[in-house]
């Protein structure tokens, strides 16, 4: 598989963006599929409750990764000699496995005592302790998949991966429709996946590394890491500040639906996995061979198929969670149209942060998302309080937007010749009038379902027409790269 790597780098990359892409979307479909079942035996609560999990989780993975695995990268590439390799694997794979067990510790110790503080409607026995260890044992997963991918070991990690999560969806159907644990199952059962994984990542590091390690190459990894902590934290914040402030704020139903609402929003990031997985590769090939008219033209089908995703779930998630959803869920049609706006910009994040990438102004990204961040912190806080669970998707929504529109002012100069107002700002008027209609739209079903697919197709239309984009391009394009 290296050797496909070095001798036709990008076959060898459209084939394990194809694989990973596969892996992904698929699990992430088949959790979609069985969405009307976990529906039906756990309510909002009970999402609410899983959300939390995650969230805390979420932010002790941040805490134990001071972005270290990118240096890991970096020094990797930088590195000739095989036992040098070996101590940085090596001594990456300490560091996830100690860091974690010595805060665990710490935390499991306090946990008790500041957690009603931090959480009002959640007890740390049993949650807050299951997300303490959850997040130990997801850990070491970061430098495992780091490893494997820098050994081009692709299907390896796909494979275990894909295994990973078809284990944590069957045991999630037995704890909760078997058992009826409620959300206690659906949290037991993401440890199944995270063990799996943990043993492997032992297993095979061991392997490669044979126990080498030093703490001073812990400490170059960790130095080299620092400065890009900023974009790291920043961007998982803003996906996961809002959950907080409407458990702390509101309460766990109201959590559950937002939660529940924002899996289905969040369909077009995995939709266009595949295209996120080649984007870099492409826009830097383009951007050093100067090809701009054919950059500009891929930008702007990006972004078309990005609306076009974004206006199928818009336009119909009402009648998928009316039809197939659980009566007590149906609230979340009310926010699922804003939280895909701003799931839009997030999708557009990538043109902006690739240029900025391209001109190595990796200090300006990090500040944008941070002050992204301070924006949706603030909006959570005037907004929850006065419009609910509404507030925190219209938070999102803006939040994303001025990152995204700040990001492309700071990298305005070397886009001047690639994009224009047009591709900035029709497709997402697209977007924004397909919002309007299903808001206001009020007609028979059959007529309803006739005017958002009439909608639908001439959006579609017109996104062609209007850069004289034809299919036959888009093919040759696809062959040719």
């Amino acid at each position: 598989m290296k050797d496909n790597a070095k001798s036709n780098p990008i076959l060898f990359l459209f084939k394990s963006s194809f694989l990973v892409t596969f892996i992904e979307a698929s699990t992430k479909l088949i959790t979609l599929l069985l969405l009307p079942v976990f529906t039906y035996y756990l309510s909002p609560e009970d999402f609410g409750l899983v959300s939390i999990v995650t969230l805390i989780v979420t932010v002790l993975s941040l805490l134990y990764n001071p972005g270290f695995t990118s240096a890991t990268t970096r020094l990797y590439h930088d590195t000739v000699d095989n036992s040098e390799k070996q101590l940085l694997i090596g001594s990456a794979y300490k560091f996830y496995l100690y860091t974690p067990l010595i805060f665990t510790i710490i935390f499991l110790i306090i946990g008790p005592f500041i957690f009603d503080k931090l959480f009002k409607n959640v007890d740390f026995y049993p949650y807050g302790l299951l997300a303490i260890l959850l997040a130990f044992f997801a850990q070491t997963k970061n430098i495992w998949s780091t490893f494997l991918m820098l050994h081009y070991k692709v299907k390896r990690t796909a494979l275990i991966t894909g295994i990973s999560v078809i284990l944590g969806i069957i045991f999630s159907l037995i704890l909760v429709m078997v058992f009826k644990l409620g959300a206690l199952g659906k949290i037991l059962a993401m440890f199944p996946p995270a063990i799996l994984i943990f043993y492997f990542s032992f297993s095979d590091i061991k392997k490669f590394a044979k126990n080498k390690w030093s703490i001073k190459s812990i400490k170059e990894q960790l130095l080299f890491g620092l400065p890009i902590i900023g974009a790291i934290w920043s961007s998982s914040l803003l996906l996961m500040m809002d959950r907080y402030f409407i458990e702390y704020l509101l309460n766990l139903n109201s959590l559950g639906i937002y939660s529940f609402a924002y899996q289905i929003a969040q369909i077009p990031l995995f939709l266009i996995v595949g295209i996120k997985k080649i984007w870099n590769p492409l826009f830097y090939d383009n951007m050093n061979s100067k090809n701009y008219d054919t950059l500009s033209k891929i930008i702007y089908i990006y972004s078309a198929i990005l609306v076009l995703v974004c206006m199928l779930i818009i336009l119909f998630a009402r009648e998928f969670v009316t039809f197939f959803i659980d009566e007590q869920f149906k609230s979340a049609t009310n926010i699922i149209g804003v939280l895909v706006l701003g799931i839009y910009f997030s999708g557009l994040l990538l043109i902006p942060n690739s240029m900025l990438g391209f001109n190595k102004r990796f200090k300006i990204t990090s500040f944008i998302a941070i002050s992204a961040v301070i924006t949706n912190l603030i909006l959570n806080i005037l907004l929850i309080p006065k419009i609910g669970v509404l507030g925190a998707a219209i938070s999102t929504a803006i939040s994303y937007f001025i990152y995204f529109v700040v990001g492309y002012m700071y990298s305005y100069q070397s886009f001047k010749n690639i994009m224009n107002l047009k591709i900035i700002i029709i497709p997402p008027t697209f977007l924004l009038l397909s919002l309007i209609i299903e808001q206001y739209i009020i007609t028979s079903i059959l007529w309803t379902l006739l005017i958002k697919l009439g909608l639908f197709l001439l959006t579609m239309y017109l996104l062609l027409r209007i850069q004289n984009i034809k299919i036959s391009y888009i093919k040759s394009l696809i062959k040719r790269n």
